[in-house]
């Protein structure tokens, strides 16, 4: 397991390092606008099924799946509408994560509902890491199933560390220590389906 500093940035070294490994079924522990999260990217089935190993997740609990541009989630949802529009216009990018009816992009592996969680990230490296990769990511919280999600790379389980391909350490996310907000937008009505990092 290879651990990347970015304290001082990503430099296109460690970009084309990350998205090595990515491209050949790889899993990553990294910094988002909240918290530490592990993931891979969605197209990849072997590292989706390794991360709900690695974290004991029971499969029936659907990945959110971040991306770094607006438009890259409508070839990831069946349908909109303008409630979620209008949340996404305002609050995107950002921690709010919105739960759409998904498209049939959307693996069984990541939901095995009819819908699916996506947020636009605010935070620079993931981004850059999305868009050099072309591919969104699943983003769940880098730790164990029950653990505290945790917003300092050295608090991160050394076991759970240990078990990911590439880690990229950016010390403490001081923005903020709450998980991202999940409102259900897939039936034109605010359904908060978890309180976080914005207040609605």
């Amino acid at each position: 397991m290879k651990i990347i500093n970015v304290k001082n940035g990503l430099n296109t070294s460690d970009l084309s390092s990350i998205i090595s490994v990515l491209r050949n079924n790889g899993t990553f522990i990294f910094p988002t606008e909240t918290l530490y999260g592990i993931g891979c990217s969605i197209l990849n089935s072997s590292s989706i099924s390794k991360i709900y190993n690695l974290k004991n997740r029971n499969e029936k609990k659907a990945f959110i799946v971040l991306i770094s541009k607006k438009e890259d989630v409508y070839p990831l949802i069946s349908k909109t509408n303008e409630v979620a529009e209008k949340l996404m216009n305002k609050y995107w990018p950002g921690p709010l994560s919105l739960v759409f009816k998904k498209s049939f992009l959307i693996s069984p592996l990541i939901s095995n509902l009819d819908t699916i969680a996506i947020r636009q990230t605010s935070c620079k490296i993931i981004s850059d890491i999305i868009d050099e990769l072309g591919s969104p990511i699943i983003a769940p919280s880098a730790n164990f199933e029950g653990e505290n999600p945790v917003s300092d790379f050295t608090k991160i389980n050394k076991d759970l560390l240990n078990q990911v391909d590439i880690a990229i350490d950016a010390g403490i996310i001081k923005n903020n220590l709450q998980p991202s907000t999940i409102i259900d937008v897939s039936d034109r009505k605010l359904k908060i389906l978890r309180k976080g990092a914005i207040d609605l």
